[in-house]
């Protein structure tokens, strides 16, 4: 399954990939993009990527859901394999290409635990079996940047408070929404993590857990924006900074005026952070002595 496949070390990766390196470089690209200027989102997993998405699709008029591009190929390779065909993967990737519908731009989200597998898939055999995970990465995004002229800048998406985010993901793995829409459905959703989190046994562990994940994932991140900052125009935006300021300014680091309009937003989804959340990452903070 997909999960077991995210990267989070380089050590990780480079056991894993072993075990595929049959499938490494089995994928082509022959689509004409090149009038299509991309936004390319990259990020870990609960930073705000969906909000971020949603005021963009607002203030630029886009005929698009916030969504992450090329899950669908991974999900039917990591699903299927040895038994996947390599014509239908293929095809689900070059959907995967124009799924985004076409608006003034088109959005790809890509988390960074699974970015480097487009490389995988798609760069030169003799390249991937010496590359690292970040390698493959920075050459994941220069092949989908190579697919447009109309260059738009690269964005970064972090968040601070890890914690939050580690509680975040950790309920997020107990299969719940991911995303709110109206108090109703939060009221119900809180009655829910409550009780599921009284019946872990160590739930600080389980956040501490996720924590040690997402600091070793923004450690590629980093060194992924290190390394491309310096070819490509890159934006970091920060969660608790940008995407929770309601003035919406950040949008004006990303994209020309001409193209947006911020006084379309308007934000549906309702944090999924509530007092379940606080109390959580408190224990947490009071377990370590803090």
């Amino acid at each position: 399954m997909l999960w077991r496949r995210l990267i989070h070390t380089e050590k990780q990766f480079s056991i894993i990939k072993k075990k595929f390196l049959t499938i490494s470089s089995s994928l082509e690209f022959n689509i004409n993009l090149e009038n299509i200027p991309f936004l390319l989102i990259l990020t870990t997993q609960r930073t705000g990527s969906t909000v971020l998405c949603q005021d963009l699709e607002q203030a630029c008029k886009l005929n698009y859901k916030a969504t992450e591009s090329f899950i669908p190929p991974l999900q039917y390779l990591f699903k299927n394999y040895p038994n996947h065909k390599i014509e239908l993967l293929q095809e689900i990737i070059n959907r995967s290409f124009l799924h985004p519908a076409e608006g003034p731009i088109y959005i790809h989200k890509i988390m960074i635990d699974y970015i480097g597998w487009i490389g995988f898939l798609c760069a030169p055999k003799d390249f991937v079996k010496k590359a690292s995970y970040v390698d493959l990465s920075i050459w994941a995004i220069e092949f989908i940047m190579s697919k447009t002229q109309n260059k738009l800048p690269l964005v970064f998406l972090d968040r601070t408070n890890k914690l939050a985010q580690a509680s975040s993901r950790l309920i997020n793995s107990m299969g719940l929404q991911t995303h709110l829409s109206s108090e109703k459905e939060k009221s119900e959703y809180n009655k829910i993590v409550k009780n599921k989190l009284n019946e872990l046994k160590h739930p600080e562990g389980m956040i501490l857990d996720q924590a040690s994940i997402i600091i070793k994932q923004n450690d590629l991140l980093e060194e992924v924006y290190k390394k491309i900052s310096s070819e490509y125009n890159s934006v970091m935006i920060n969660y608790e900074n940008d995407i929770c300021d309601d003035s919406y300014n950040y949008l004006s680091k990303i994209l020309d005026k001409n193209l947006y309009d911020k006084s379309l937003i308007t934000r549906k989804l309702k944090k999924t952070a509530s007092i379940n959340s606080d109390n959580l990452i408190n224990s947490t903070i009071n377990s370590l002595g803090i």
